[in-house]
C-alpha cells in the first residue's frame, strides 16, 4: 500500500498524496482514515471562539455536507466534541444507498401515508490539548439510517459504528510534503465509485453495473432462492404479537436479500424468475412473486430494471404489479444513463 502524506491547515485538509495506480478500494479506505482528522475547532468559531454549538460546510466522504459541531467539554487540556454530518444536506447525491421509500410528512392529509427517512454520520472525539494543537485520544464513529415507514408505529434503525483509541504518540519523522514517486495530489475526500452512467444502448443495460465488476461481487443463486422462500413463509398472526420482537425480522431478511441480489446479471435474474417464482407452490406463489418484484425494484441496478421493464412490456405482470414496480423505480435507480432514461421513459 502506498504511503500517504497529508497537509492540514489548521486541522482542515488542504491536500494529500495518493498512489496513481492504487485500487479504488484502497483510495477510498485512505480517504476514510484522513476524514477522521478533519476537525474544525477554529475556523468554524471565527466569530465566537467560545461557541459550543455551530454549523460548518465541511468536506468528507460524501463531499461537502452541512456539519454540526457540539463541544461538550473544553477545559484543563481536555476537549470532548461531537461532529454530526447531515447526509441529506450535501452538495452531491449519495454515491450508494439502500433501496428505500422516501417522502415528506403530510400536513392535513390523514388518509395519505408518509415515508420519512433520515441519514446522518457522527463522530465523538476525546482530545488532549487546545483547539489549535491537540492529539486525538479516542474517536467513536457512528453512521445512522432511520426509516419510519409507518409513522411512529414501526422504525427501521440501521447503525454502523467503529471505535479507535490512541496507542502511541510521537513527533512526525518529517514535515516534508513533497510528492513521492508514483503519487498524485488530491484535495477532496469524496469517495469514488465506478459508474455505468454513460451507456446509450438499451441492450447494454442487461450487463451488470461497473461497481459489481470492479469490486468483484459474486452472486449465490441457491442462497438467494432459499432466503426468498423463507421470506415468503414469514407470517404473523394476533397470537404472535407478544413474541414478535423475539422473532426474526422480515425487514432484516429483505435487506439481506437486497444485498444478495445486487451482483445478479440479467440471465441469472431470468433464471430465478422462470424456475423459482413462476413455479412456486400455490400456497406461497403470490408472496414469492410480490417479494421478488419488490426486491427487483429496490435493487435498481441496470439488469434488474431492464428485466422488470421486460416483464411489463411482455404483459407478464398484472396492471397493479406493473404500477407498483414502475412507481418504485424513481426512488431506487442507482445510475441514470441515457440508455436508462430511454428504457423507463
Amino acid at each position: 500500500m502506498f504511503l500517504t502524506r497529508a497537509v492540514f491547515i489548521p486541522s482542515q485538509l488542504e491536500e494529500f498524496s495518493i498512489g496513481k495506480n492504487e485500487p479504488l478500494w484502497v483510495r477510498n479506505l485512505k480517504k476514510g482514515v484522513l476524514s477522521l482528522f478533519q476537525l474544525d475547532l477554529v475556523k468554524g468559531r471565527h466569530e465566537h471562539h467560545e461557541e459550543k454549538k455551530y454549523h460548518v460546510k465541511e468536506d468528507g466522504l460524501h463531499g461537502p455536507c452541512d456539519t454540526l459541531y457540539i463541544v461538550r467539554e473544553e477545559e484543563h487540556g481536555h476537549i470532548e466534541v461531537t461532529k454530526v454530518k447531515n447526509l441529506e444536506k450535501c452538495d452531491h447525491d449519495h454515491y450508494a444507498f439502500y433501496g428505500r421509500e422516501k417522502g415528506k410528512v403530510c400536513v392535513k392529509c390523514d388518509a395519505q401515508e408518509t415515508h420519512p427517512h433520515s441519514a446522518t454520520s457522527e463522530v465523538y472525539y476525546e482530545l488532549k490539548g487546545t483547539p489549535q494543537h491537540y492529539v486525538i485520544d479516542h474517536a467513536w464513529a457512528e453512521s445512522t439510517d432511520l426509516f419510519k415507514a409507518h409513522g411512529e408505529g414501526k422504525e427501521f434503525h440501521v447503525l454502523v459504528n467503529r471505535t479507535l483509541d490512541l496507542e502511541e504518540e510521537h513527533d512526525a519523522a518529517s514535515t516534508d510534503t513533497a510528492l513521492l514517486a508514483g503519487a498524485e495530489k488530491e484535495h477532496h475526500l469524496a469517495q469514488e465509485f465506478p459508474v455505468s452512467n454513460e451507456l446509450h444502448n438499451v441492450e447494454d443495460l442487461k450487463h451488470v453495473n461497473h461497481l459489481v465488476e470492479k469490486f468483484g461481487l459474486h452472486s449465490h443463486k441457491d442462497s438467494f432462492v432459499q432466503g426468498l422462500q423463507k421470506l415468503a413463509h414469514l407470517e404473523f398472526n394476533e397470537e404472535d404479537i407478544k413474541e414478535v420482537s423475539q422473532e426474526k425480522s422480515g425487514a432484516l431478511l429483505f435487506l439481506v436479500l437486497f444485498n444478495a441480489l445486487l451482483p445478479f446479471n440479467y440471465e441469472e435474474i431470468n433464471d430465478v424468475y422462470r424456475n423459482h417464482v413462476l413455479t412456486a407452490p400455490d400456497d406461497t406463489k403470490e408472496s414469492i412473486r410480490h417479494a421478488f418484484l419488490d426486491l427487483l425494484a429496490a435493487t435498481g441496478l441496470n439488469p434488474h430494471v431492464s428485466f422488470g421493464i421486460h416483464l411489463i412490456e411482455n404483459n407478464e405482470l398484472t396492471t397493479a404489479e406493473a404500477e407498483r414496480f414502475y412507481g418504485k423505480l424513481h426512488m431506487n435507480l442507482k445510475e441514470v444513463s441515457p440508455a436508462m432514461v430511454r428504457l423507463v421513459g
